[in-house]
């Protein structure tokens, strides 16, 4: 035992003590509600921690930042007006001293790399233990790095992988397809076939699975209701039961950008006028010019909705736009899509993407392998602008969307 009073693993235990009842300032910003009002709750319980305010977009984090310059902020990723990236560009202007913890729902190593170059001091997943958040929050101020193990595994493993040998692979699939000549369209279509019955598949599964064990919880929670006995209970368990209805919901959601029906039963410019409405809000302006003349083919549909959904995910979770415009028309024996945006912009590199922005690549890749181009133009504060262009490829019948039970 040794008598030193300092840990054998760490520092001397009287000056963890001295930083753990320093009281710390934290802005806590999500735009789930749930999620800020639990770590409010959990967070107001620490004597050692202040929390200072709450925000629900990038743009609030950023303001408060600013005037309330807190200790640490608690960064969601991928809240609107450009996430947890671009809150973390301006709060570490307008607030320098500020130290920031990224939070997010999945263990994306894409996501950890981007945070962590823009200075982030950890990446907590949602559902941490709330000791290891609270620690977290203490580390942020002392400078210190938090992240769970299995992550930092993962992605040390990323950064060891050999990428000159996946630039290898990559350049001798294009040049195949490029090769293949003809028989470019018939690989196309069966992997488009394969894309579409496994994501039908999962659609089906959480369909069967989570949705349905989910609802069942609920119907518990329904039967604990008749013995709870207290106001204080009763408030507790509608929180609870709001939290389970918006799970449910987000996966019903996630079953439709999986598979949406309106795809295969009204075409290219229907089903992304939905995920449009969905994507309105009180600070966001969505709008959908269609110019097409005739609609594509169902593989060809099944490729530019796709390519459409990652461009306008990107201008959700990075450019904090005010208006977005998606025009779409019939081009040169083919179809083009063109999606602006007069969000906050970027400069690209050379290849016409952005550092920690993989699915920029994986758009221009898609379009390429598809017989198409895929072109980017982006200014800071001016915008960005994404445009592709495909042919036709011969008419393949996809797995039916019949397939597919609806929503319970």
């Amino acid at each position: 035992m040794p008598k030193s009073g300092r840990d054998s693993q760490g520092p001397p235990i009287a000056a963890v003590a001295r930083d753990m009842e320093r009281t710390v300032s934290v802005l806590i910003a999500d735009d789930d509600a749930a999620v800020r009002e639990a770590l409010a709750d959990l967070l107001s319980e620490e004597s050692s921690i202040t929390l200072v305010e709450l925000a629900a977009t990038a743009d609030e984090a950023i303001e408060i930042a600013a005037r309330q310059r807190p200790h640490v902020a608690l960064l969601d990723v991928r809240m609107p007006g450009g996430g947890g990236p671009r809150a973390a560009r301006e709060i570490a202007v307008r607030s320098p001293q500020t130290r920031y913890l990224a939070f997010s729902a999945r263990e994306d190593t894409a996501a950890v790399y981007e945070m962590l170059e823009l200075g982030a001091s950890g990446y907590l997943v949602k559902g941490a233990a709330d000791r290891e958040i609270v620690e977290a929050i203490h580390r942020a101020a002392r400078s210190q790095l938090s992240m769970s193990a299995d992550l930092a595994t993962a992605c040390f493993r990323e950064l060891l992988r050999d990428v000159s040998e996946r630039k290898k692979t990559e350049l001798a699939l294009l040049e195949l397809v490029r090769k293949a000549g003809h028989d470019r369209e018939e690989l196309l279509v069966h992997l488009v076939r394969a894309q579409e019955t496994e994501r039908l598949r999962i659609a089906s599964d959480i369909h069967d699975d989570s949705i349905q064990a989910m609802a069942a919880a609920g119907l518990r929670l329904q039967q604990l209701r008749k013995r709870l006995r207290t106001a204080a209970e009763v408030e507790a368990l509608d929180r609870l039961e709001d939290a389970f209805q918006g799970a449910i919901s987000r996966l019903r959601h996630l079953m439709f950008n999986l598979r949406p029906a309106t795809l295969d039963r009204s075409g290219l410019a229907a089903a992304l006028q939905a995920h449009l409405e969905q994507m309105q809000s009180g600070t966001v302006v969505v709008e959908l010019e269609n110019h097409l003349t005739a609609e594509p083919p169902p593989e060809t549909r099944v490729i530019l909705y796709r390519i459409t959904i990652e461009a306008l995910a990107n201008v959700q979770k990075h450019s904090g736009a005010h208006l977005v415009l998606v025009r779409l028309e019939n081009d040169d024996q083919g179809w083009r899509v063109q999606i602006d945006d007069d969000g906050s912009g970027f400069t690209p590199n050379g290849n016409g993407s952005a550092p920690g922005h993989l699915g920029l690549t994986a758009m221009r890749e898609r379009a390429q392998i598809a017989g198409g181009w895929w072109k980017l133009e982006s200014h800071p504060g001016a915008g960005t602008s994404v445009a592709f262009w495909l042919p036709a490829v011969p008419n393949l019948t996809l797995p039916s969307q019949q397939a597919l039970p609806s929503p319970a």
